[in-house]
């Protein structure tokens, strides 16, 4: 469900952007004792809900590798979601500002916004600009 979620993040971005964004790599993460330790430092409880699962998706952009890590236990609408926004914000962060994904004829990135069940690709002034899908969260349904 990762992998099909980070796939279409990067199809989108790729046809957005025109830059080749590519998905090489998807795992689980051990947090184990870093976690454990993390928490007792800061004196405070560990809170582990029962579906939450760490993955990190890698993904190059142009010839720049970005990790991403995100709960793969979440539903495939929300990890599309995270994936979506980490991804454009790390991007946009490493080309100091240049919007990312571009909107067209304005200096700011489009943004991921909810347009009835989809998540679109939106510019966040001009309603006049078509969205772009993401995925319909309609059809995914509660899909984990």
């Amino acid at each position: 469900m990762v992998r099909e979620a980070a796939d279409r993040v990067a199809a989108s971005l790729t046809m957005l952007s025109g830059i080749d964004v590519r998905v090489f790599d998807v795992s689980a993460v051990d947090l184990g004792s870093q976690t454990r330790e993390a928490a007792s430092f800061l004196g405070q409880k560990l809170t582990d809900p029962h579906d939450a699962i760490p993955c990190a998706v890698r993904f190059s952009v142009g010839s720049v590798e970005h990790t991403i890590h995100i709960n793969a236990g979440d539903g495939f609408c929300e990890v599309a979601r995270d994936l979506a926004t980490r991804l454009a914000d790390e991007v946009s962060m490493d080309t100091w500002g240049q919007p990312f994904p571009p909107c067209p004829g304005h200096s700011h990135p489009r943004q991921l916004d909810r347009r009835g069940t989809a998540l679109v690709w939106q510019c966040p002034c001009d309603e006049t600009c078509t969205p772009v899908l993401l995925v319909d969260c309609a059809k995914e349904g509660g899909r984990r």
